[in-house]
């Protein structure tokens, strides 16, 4: 039997006595059972995916989603720009998962919240509740009551909101400041590929756009990013390729196809 039952409920069910089977035949008499619903299993989690979390510096907090959870304890620390090239090296994953940043903080954050619930949450990036300065942070968080916990994450924090897009043979990006919606002019952007290789570097024009042929590329599921300023920075900016999510070509319903020029024989 399954359906969309409430958690820590009792349900009585009737199967009618006229209720056919396959062949036809009938049960001749109505049977009754009842049954008792579990409470709903402990769980954190965020509506985005990926490894890498964008936010800006106005922001407080990040959008989860918590059930029976009396709190979490988090971990939060500064990545340097160095260690998070090696993020995306081959291996990153478990570097990532892994990784301790020296400088880091922690505290409990506690919810508070009636149980057998789902609850939209804030979780706070500052033990005081204030927000991250422009940089790269590395984000753990850890329940004993959850056999799974999500991420670790990887935070960028930026007041400048950098597009990314890639064919096989161009880079495109778009840089706005997100506190006054302007194009952000005259700031030198570098794209950068597989085992951090530069593909393209250039200056944004006054409409805040750099774009360049780059070296053709085998395959672009490969992870492409590109940064601006640095870490700790007023300007920096950093945009990732696989910050697709919910804008891939089949959520519209177009196919697509990244494979770059090859050679063709005849």
């Amino acid at each position: 039997l399954n359906g969309n039952f409430e958690p820590l409920t009792q349900y009585q069910v009737t199967v009618h006595a006229d209720l056919p089977d396959i062949w036809g035949g009938t049960l001749g008499f109505d049977y009754p059972f009842s049954f008792q619903t579990s409470a709903l299993e402990p769980s954190l989690n965020f509506s985005q995916y990926a490894t890498y979390l964008y936010l800006t510096p106005r922001e407080t907090g990040l959008a989860a989603q918590v059930t029976n959870l009396s709190g979490v304890d988090i971990f939060l620390g500064q990545v340097p720009y160095a260690d998070f090239i090696n993020f995306l090296s081959p291996g990153g994953y478990e570097i990532v998962n892994n990784y301790y940043p020296l400088n880091g903080q922690s505290w409990t954050h506690e919810f508070n919240l009636p149980g057998d619930r789902m609850y939209k949450v804030q979780l706070p990036v500052q033990p005081d509740g204030s927000s991250l300065t422009p940089g790269l942070y590395h984000l753990n968080l850890s329940n004993a009551q959850l056999q799974y916990p999500p991420g670790p994450y990887v935070l960028v924090c930026s007041n400048v909101h950098l597009t990314l897009k890639l064919s096989a043979t161009q880079a495109f990006v778009w840089a706005i400041d997100l506190r006054t919606n302007a194009p952000v002019a005259g700031e030198t952007v570098i794209v950068y590929g597989p085992e951090n290789t530069q593909l393209a570097v250039g200056v944004t024009d006054e409409n805040g756009i750099f774009q360049s042929d780059i070296p053709p590329q085998k395959s672009l599921y490969d992870i492409y990013y590109a940064i601006m300023g640095q870490p700790g920075q007023d300007n920096f900016a950093l945009s990732l390729n696989e910050w697709r999510q919910g804008i891939e070509s089949y959520d519209f319903g177009i196919s697509s196809d990244f494979v770059g020029p090859q050679t063709e024989a005849y």
